[in-house]
């Protein structure tokens, strides 16, 4: 947090105004807020490391990696879906979790694997005291202190329970959400993050209580109907009327009394769709418009 009042105060001399949104411009990928996360002793010794490789391990992905970094994976990849709105909390999060922009989408884990959802960085590709995971899901709209909350939170609770894998890692070359990966799709967006977080018996009210889940997840319902009432650029962007469709009535040609009798044949609330009449058998620009919207929700229905 620090980090980016320093960044603004310094650029803000410059005339530069930083960007900490997750996916400030479409077609683009998003800013990032990776995470490393490691346990040592006291001794300063890395406790998710190996001593020796494991021959039998259950993957080679984990071969140098500890029981407890084991544990402590499986927790974090159970885990992950419940904690979302922690990790990725905003509307503007989940447009940087899409697929083709280098962003994790689903559960999903490798060594060294720079798409999943969770890289291990471990030996052979580092030093046994750099072993670590890094967390790729969090953006920088992200709050940092919480993201660490979560992730030990719901990471120790698999070392409690010693928790295996729910799922194989991803290998070189295989990308997420291709036939490889067994991982479940993340939240696709703040919505189905929040209810699956506040949902009973979620991962996150066992590790954090009902009272934080309640008060966050309330906030981020707030957010979403706040989003909801939001009226942005979207609607102003010029767009084709839509295909007529096949068995469907052809709304554009009958007057407003007709529109309406046709409408509620189909079972749609023709009153909001269309307005009062105004002059009859006259075609009026906001009936022009209001007759493709028609005619487009019709075609959904037959």
């Amino acid at each position: 947090m620090a980090a980016r009042y320093t960044v603004k105060s310094v650029a803000t001399k410059y005339g530069i105004q930083p960007c900490f949104m997750a996916k400030p411009k479409q077609g683009l990928p998003g800013n990032s807020g990776h995470m490393h996360f490691s346990i040592v002793d006291s001794d300063g010794k890395n406790l998710f490391a190996r001593e020796t490789t494991d021959e039998n391990a259950p993957y080679p992905d984990v071969a140098n990696l500890s029981d407890l970094g084991r544990h402590f994976l499986a927790g974090l990849l159970e885990g992950l879906p419940d904690i979302m709105p922690i990790l990725a909390p905003t509307i503007n999060s989940y447009k940087r979790l899409v697929e083709n922009f280098w962003a994790p989408v689903t559960v999903s884990w490798g060594l060294e694997h720079r798409a999943a959802s969770i890289r291990i960085i471990a030996p052979p590709t580092a030093k046994p005291g750099a072993t670590r995971f890094e967390v790729r899901v969090p953006g920088a709209d992200t709050n940092p202190h919480l993201v660490m909350a979560a992730v030990l939170a719901v990471g120790w609770r698999g070392v409690e329970k010693k928790l295996p894998m729910p799922c194989p890692p991803l290998g070189k070359g295989e990308e997420i959400g291709g036939t490889a990966d067994a991982g479940v799709r993340l939240a696709k967006n703040l919505r189905e993050a929040t209810e699956r977080f506040m949902r009973a018996g979620s991962v996150a009210r066992e590790v954090f209580g009902d009272e934080f889940v309640e008060h966050f997840g309330g906030t981020r319902e707030h957010e979403i109907r706040i989003w909801e009432e939001a009226v942005t650029d979207w609607y102003a962007i010029p767009r084709p009327p839509p295909t007529p469709c096949p068995n469907s009535i052809d709304l554009q040609v009958l007057t407003r009394t007709q529109g309406a009798q046709e409408i509620h044949r189909d079972g749609i609330r023709r009153t909001e769709l269309l307005g009062p009449p105004s002059r009859q058998n006259k075609r009026s620009s906001r009936w022009y418009e209001a007759s493709h919207e028609a005619q487009r929700v019709a075609c959904l229905l037959v």
